[in-house]
């Protein structure tokens, strides 16, 4: 048994009455002890520490062992870890029976460490602290994947680039090089996902063959790093067509007028290609022509309708909607005044040649008697 008491004079023995207990002895009784001199110095200890690598890249595990001299038993051992930003992060072991102990953990932060070990000595020994020991954590690779939703697309047609840093990381910012067919390059800054994804969308705009890469700086804990270069081709539109202008005169004809029918056709897209333009009266595919047209080039398409057929006729050409009418032919007032007069005059004439054979004749029967 170890009692520190502070006593006066420093006497080299004394008689202490202590109080105990068990069944066996009465509860107090007189005991000898010795007077330790807290004078003397307690004998010194010293410690030691190492680490398992001098470098290591983050993520990976470092271990730091050392000993106390003499060697004691379940001492705390503090190791204080010095991170490159100047934060202190401090973690306690137990020594061994031969006064060893370790220390196993990951850094989280890259860049230049140092760490030292300490213990607060006991009774017999007192404290010490060990020399700093630096280590250096380095940054980690980093990789950067890029692909692209089509290979091959129509000038005006989105496409989707997508890819991820690996590791992960959130937030990071990645630029997009795309090199046009001219040569020309521009770039786009994202910034990545929790995941560490990332995703951008672009409507080319140059036909031709496009370049792109993806590339990240780093951080302070990975180094940056550069896709592989991917292309895409971007095509010309394909010949499309737009239909306007319907126009139909007159929209009032008789039995048997001609009736002109006619549509503007122009080729919005950047290729030459055929179109067919159909007529159709009342729901019935009357009429059809084909047009071959190059890029923005445009034409008029006529169509000629006669019919004996009175009434309401829908008109249809290629979507286009619109309506005529025909009547049956009327006679102009000055046609009937004609009309009339002629037979005016025929019935004069008519009545003329009567009366004149009818005096002839009664004439001759008069002379006869």
């Amino acid at each position: 048994m170890k009692i520190p008491l502070k006593l006066i004079n420093n006497p080299e023995k004394l008689n202490l009455e202590l109080w105990y207990w068990n069944p066996w002895d009465a509860p107090w009784g007189d005991i000898e002890v010795d007077i330790m001199n807290w004078s003397t110095p307690s004998p010194m200890s010293s410690i030691s520490i190492s680490t398992s690598q001098s470098k290591i890249l983050i993520g990976d595990t470092i271990t730091i062992s050392g000993f106390i001299y003499p060697a004691h038993t379940n001492a705390t051992v503090t190791l204080s870890y010095k991170m490159p930003n100047g934060t202190i992060l401090v973690r306690n072991v137990t020594s061994t029976a031969l006064g060893g102990f370790e220390d196993t953990f990951i850094p989280e932060m890259a860049g230049s460490w140092t760490v030292r070990a300490s213990w607060n000595g006991d009774l017999d020994h007192e404290g010490s602290t060990s020399s700093e020991v630096p280590f250096l954590v380095l940054r980690a690779k980093s990789s950067v994947m890029l692909a692209v939703s089509k290979e091959v697309i129509r000038r005006g047609d989105p496409i989707t680039l997508s890819g991820s840093i690996n590791p992960p990381v959130a937030g990071a910012m990645v630029t997009l090089t795309f090199e046009k067919p001219d040569g020309s390059t521009f770039n786009k800054t994202i910034f990545t996902y929790p995941n560490g994804s990332f995703i951008y969308k672009l409507i080319p705009q140059n036909v031709g063959r496009w370049s792109l890469y993806a590339s990240w700086q780093g951080n302070e804990n990975y180094e940056g790093s550069f896709s592989p270069s991917l292309s895409f081709i971007v095509k010309p539109k394909p010949a499309e067509f737009v239909v306007t202008d319907l126009s139909i005169t007159p929209t009032e004809a008789e039995v048997k007028q001609p009736i002109i029918i006619s549509v503007k056709v122009t080729n919005v897209g950047e290729q030459a290609g055929l179109y067919n333009v159909n007529l159709k009266l009342n729901g019935v595919l009357v009429g059809s022509k084909k047009v071959s047209l190059k890029e923005k080039e445009s034409t008029v398409v006529m169509f000629q309708v006669i019919t004996d057929n009175v009434g309401t006729f829908d008109v249809e050409v290629n979507g286009l909607k619109g309506v005529f009418m025909v009547k049956h032919t009327q006679i102009p007032w000055s046609s009937y005044a004609i009309i009339t007069a002629v037979a005016v005059a025929a019935a004069l004439v008519i009545i003329t040649i009567f009366m004149k054979k009818w005096r002839a004749s009664y004439r001759s029967g008069r002379s006869s008697v």
